[in-house]
C-alpha cells in the first residue's frame, strides 16, 4: 500500500483503495485493520431489506415457491465400524458406485456427470495418505458386495483407475494440469467406455480457493475442519450449477470428541452455518511473520525508492544511518507497527536493526532470482530452496509468494509498438 501511495506534499496524500473479497469473515473490521493498517473500513454490499437477497447470492424458487434443491449436507458416526478407515472405505463404495446404476431419465451424460467426480476432502496429508489405499483397495472390494447385495449387473462395477491427487505435494506447475482433466465431464466412447473423466480427487485444503469447477456436485469431508470458514469454503467447491444439487457427506470420527460434539448438534449447526464462523486471528507482527517477511519488505522498498543503480545491485550498501531512505523506510514500518500493535514494534525494529547490519556485513554482489544458485551468496534465495554451503548462511530465505493454482504466463517485452510506419 505504501508504494502505491501518491504524495504531493506533506498534507496532500493520496492512499490506494483497497478492495478484499471473501465469503466466510467475522470482525472483519479489526481484520482489515491489522493486515492494511486502515481503520476505516466499509461493507459493500449492505445489508439489504431482503434476507434472501444478499447482492451476491439469491434464493432461489421453483414454480411452486419452494426452495430449489440446493446442497444437502449429511453426517455419518458409525461407532460399530471398527475404526473410520473401515467407514470410509463404505461411504467412498456407495458414493463412487450409485452413479453407476442410477436411472436415467433423458440424457446420460448431463445426468450422471455432476455426481461421477468424488471429490474426497482431509484435513491432513496424513489422512489422505491412508485414504489412497482405502480407494485402491478396501473401497474397491466393497463394490462387490453392494453389486451382489442390490442384484446389479457385473458391467456396472465402477472400475476406479482413473483419480487424481490435489495436495501440497503436487508442483504448482502441474496443478492447473489437474484442474483441466477435472472439468472433463462424463461421456463414453463407442464401445460404451467411460472416457478420461475422473473418478475421485483426494484434496487437502488447497481445494478451498480458487477451485471453480461447476460440474462437480458430490463430495466428502473425512472429520470435521478445524474452523467453520474452512468448512464453508471447501464444501462450497462442489454444487454450484442450479440444476445440479450438491451433496456433501461429512464422516465423523467416533474416537473424537469433537467430531461427535458436531454430530450431536448436526442439525442446529448447519441451519446456522454462517453464524458460527470464528474470528481468525490475524497477528502480521508476530515475532515469526517478522522473522519470515521483514527483510523482503525492505528490499522491496529499497529498490523502489532508490536510484537505478541500487535497484539493480545491492551494492554499495544502501541504508546507512541518517539517509533519507532509511528514515522513510523506518518511519513506514514504525507507522504499521503503531496502527496495528505498537507492543511489537521494539521486536520490529530489532529485526530491522539486524537485517541492516548483516546486509552490510555480507556485502552481497546480486539481490537473487529464481534460477541456478550463483557461486557467491545472494542477498535473496527463495525459501524452501537449499543454500549452498560455501555461502555460509549469508543468505535471506524469502517467501516469493502465497499459494497460486492458476496457470502461469511469461511477459515478454517487445518494441513492435514503438516503431513508426514508414510512409508508402
Amino acid at each position: 500500500g505504501e508504494l502505491c501511495t501518491r504524495r504531493n506534499g506533506d498534507d496532500d496524500t493520496t492512499a490506494p483503495k483497497i478492495v478484499a473479497s471473501t465469503a466466510t469473515i467475522s470482525r472483519a473490521r479489526e481484520q482489515v485493520q491489522a493486515l492494511y493498517g486502515r481503520k476505516d473500513t466499509i461493507l459493500f454490499p449492505p445489508s439489504g431489506l431482503l434476507a434472501g437477497d444478499s447482492f451476491f447470492s439469491r434464493e432461489v424458487s421453483d414454480s411452486e415457491g419452494k426452495p430449489a434443491a440446493g446442497r444437502l449436507y449429511a453426517g455419518i458416526l458409525a461407532p460399530g465400524h471398527g475404526s473410520l478407515q473401515t467407514t470410509q472405505a463404505r461411504v467412498f463404495a456407495a458414493l463412487l458406485q450409485y452413479p453407476s446404476v442410477m436411472p436415467i431419465k433423458d440424457d446420460e451424460a448431463s445426468e450422471r456427470d455432476p455426481w461421477w467426480t468424488l471429490v474426497a476432502f482431509f484435513n491432513s496429508l496424513r489422512e489422505l495418505g491412508g485414504a489412497a489405499t482405502l480407494l485402491v483397495a478396501d473401497a474397491r472390494d466393497y463394490l462387490r458386495v453392494l453389486i451382489d447385495r442390490h442384484g446389479f449387473p457385473y458391467d456396472k462395477i465402477r472400475p476406479l483407475l482413473n483419480w487424481e491427487e490435489l495436495t501440497s505435494r503436487i508442483r504448482s506447475d502441474q496443478i492447473p494440469a489437474i484442474i483441466q482433466r477435472l472439468e472433463i465431464p462424463f461421456s463414453r466412447d463407442k464401445r460404451g467406455h467411460v472416457r478420461d473423466a475422473v473418478e475421485a480427487c483426494l484434496a487437502s485444503n488447497i481445494i478451498e480457493v480458487g477451485i471453480d469447477i461447476d460440474r462437480l456436485a458430490l463430495m466428502t469431508i473425512t472429520g470435521q475442519p478445524k474452523t467453520t470458514s474452512q468448512y464453508i469454503q471447501v464444501s462450497s467447491r462442489i454444487g454450484r450449477r442450479p440444476d445440479a444439487p450438491g451433496l456433501v457427506v461429512t464422516m465423523y470420527s467416533p474416537s473424537k470428541p469433537r467430531d461427535r460434539s458436531h454430530y450431536e448438534r448436526f442439525r442446529p449447526y448447519h441451519e446456522r452455518l454462517y453464524a458460527n464462523v470464528e474470528p481468525t486471528s490475524v497477528t502480521p507482527l508476530s515475532p515469526p511473520a517478522v522473522d519470515r517477511a521483514l527483510h523482503g519488505i525492505i528490499v522491496a522498498t529499497v529498490r523502489q525508492l532508490s536510484s537505478m543503480a541500487i535497484a539493480d545491485s545491492p551494492r554499495p550498501f544502501p541504508l546507512n544511518t541518517g539517509e533519507v531512505a532509511r528514515r522513510t523506510i523506518e518511519r513506514m514500518i514504525e507507522a504499521r507497527a503503531q496502527a496495528v500493535d505498537l507492543g511489537e514494534w521494539p521486536n520490529v525494529q530489532a529485526v530491522f536493526s539486524r537485517r541492516l547490519n548483516e546486509w552490510r556485513a555480507w556485502d552481497p554482489r546480486e539481490y537473487g532470482g529464481f534460477g541456478a544458485p550463483p557461486e557467491n551468496p545472494p542477498l535473496l534465495h527463495p525459501a524452501g530452496s537449499m543454500d549452498l554451503p560455501g555461502w555460509h548462511g549469508h543468505s535471506w530465505p524469502t517467501l516469493s509468494s502465497l499459494r497460486n493454482v492458476d496457470a502461469t504466463c511469461e511477459a515478454e517485452i517487445t518494441m513492435y509498438y514503438n516503431e513508426l510506419e514508414e510512409d508508402v
